[in-house]
């Protein structure tokens, strides 16, 4: 991206409610996946959680990769 395309963003983000859960959601989820003291136990609980919320976002890309998600947990 040239610079002022990244100025754009905070505009673009603070009028697409989506565009913001999306990278919310994209940076719990890339969070979850770097966390090395975290038990087994304690990252399916977080994945099941994200899971959750990805498919209660009405975003269907989040939806449709929980639902991948899903099937290896």
């Amino acid at each position: 991206m040239d610079e002022p395309q990244r100025r754009q963003l905070p505009q673009i983000f603070a009028n697409s409610q989506k565009l913001r859960t999306y990278i919310e959601l994209r940076n719990e989820l890339a969070a979850m996946w770097e966390r090395s003291n975290a038990s087994r136990e304690q990252l399916l609980v977080q994945l099941q959680d994200w899971c959750h919320r990805a498919e209660q976002s009405g975003i269907k890309a989040l939806q449709e990769f929980a639902m991948r998600l899903r099937r290896y947990a």
